[in-house]
């Protein structure tokens, strides 16, 4: 079993990809093992074109894998595939959860300036994928699935949920682990417990039917896990 922890950001004219990526490694310097960056490791960037990328193993502790990719000098309203994105992935039963979702998690979101970020079985990355595409789920704009824990703006949240921030805290309080207002957005946990991707995807879609509820413009807004 492997989890996932995405987020995505819009890259800025006036941020270079080398400011973004010191800016990760100082504000994770002080976080719990093992997501506290290396001060002392030498980090390889590597380049393509406008795209800096630089492997999480050599960054941060053991049983963490991914890449990390920041964009240079890109217009923030290019499409969503020049966006600054991370992708960490760990396996739940080595890596504590709790202090991932209590310590963690927003810290990564504060220091990577996300609009989007989502924990998440990576079975549902490729069980979602063709779904996401036939109903043109673009991430910038729609949420498909509510993950395990997630973090999303409030333009991110009234676009795909019809609903603010606000709004969505005080429908979800009490159906779901945590749900709080976090900076200019909404910070969610759906369980702390690890559940078969079955188990989670019924979850998943009670919460969908929860949000939608009888409004037809966000049952428009959410089209997809419909029973």
């Amino acid at each position: 079993m492997k989890y996932g922890f995405e987020l995505r950001a819009l890259p800025s004219i006036h941020d270079s990809a080398i400011s973004k990526i010191e800016r990760l490694r100082l504000a994770t310097r002080e976080l719990p093992s093992p997501w506290d960056s290396n001060a002392d490791a030498q980090i390889n960037i590597d380049r393509s074109g406008s795209v800096h990328s630089i492997t999480v193993s050599k960054l941060l502790g053991k049983g963490l894998k991914g890449r990390i990719y920041y964009q240079d000098c890109v217009g923030a309203f290019q499409a969503v595939n020049n966006d600054d994105f991370g992708s960490i992935t760990f396996d739940p039963r080595k890596v504590e959860l709790d202090l991932f979702l209590d310590n963690v998690f927003l810290k990564y979101v504060d220091s990577f300036g996300a609009y989007f970020a989502r924990l998440l079985d990576e079975e549902f990355i490729y069980r979602d994928f063709d779904a996401k595409r036939s109903f043109g789920a673009e991430i910038r704009t729609r949420v498909f699935r509510l993950p395990l824990a997630g973090y999303f703006s409030e333009e991110l949240c009234r676009t795909s949920f019809g609903l603010s921030a606000k709004e969505l805290v005080d429908l979800l309080d009490g159906a779901v682990d945590t749900v709080q207002k976090h900076e200019n957005g909404l910070f969610l946990v759906v369980t702390r417990k690890i559940f078969p991707a079955d188990e989670f995807d019924a979850l998943s879609r009670s919460l969908h039917k929860l949000i939608r509820g009888n409004d037809q413009h966000r049952a428009n807004l959410m089209p997809w896990l419909v029973d």
